[in-house]
């Protein structure tokens, strides 16, 4: 049990599981970025980045990690996490990104994007990574707070 009163579940997605990792990434992205942007601009980069087919590639790259948490049987969150990622500008030793962390917003507040994220710290931790870094939009306040809360710090 968490917070909220009710059961999560860590789940890794493989091979196979494109389609609901194409659902919950469009569901959260649309509903993360339905107040900065047009719908029309949403709706082109979620099908430029979010089909099930690009996907697909993704779930069969030993380099690429998708993690969900399941709440209740509903997928609540999720992040990426891409081994051997170096950031633009640095030569890190050892680095993983942690990419595309989104919650869906009835989750947020609820501590399960902290569970995610040490999670994610977790497997970089046994994967023997001494770097784990994130981008993130600068406009994105609510964000940056997270991952200050966390332990991140800002290089830039």
């Amino acid at each position: 049990m968490n917070e909220l009163g009710g059961f999560m579940k860590l789940h890794q997605f493989g091979i196979g599981e494109s389609v609901p990792l194409s659902i919950l990434t469009a569901s959260t992205f649309r509903e993360s970025w339905k107040d900065d942007d047009n719908e029309s601009d949403i709706e082109s980069y979620i099908v430029d980045n979010f089909e099930s087919q690009k996907f697909e590639f993704g779930l069969n790259e030993k380099r690429i990690i998708y993690l969900g948490i399941l709440f209740e049987n509903i997928y609540a969150a999720y992040c990426k996490i891409e081994k051997n990622h170096q950031p633009s500008g640095y030569n890190f030793d050892t680095p993983i990104c942690l990419g595309r962390f989104y919650v869906k917003k009835e989750f947020q507040n609820s501590a399960l994007g902290s569970y995610l994220i040490i999670e994610a710290l977790h497997i970089a931790s046994k994967k023997k990574f001494k770097t784990i870094w994130l981008g993130v939009w600068f406009k994105n306040t609510k964000a940056i707070l997270f991952y200050e809360r966390v332990g991140f710090k800002n290089l830039v």
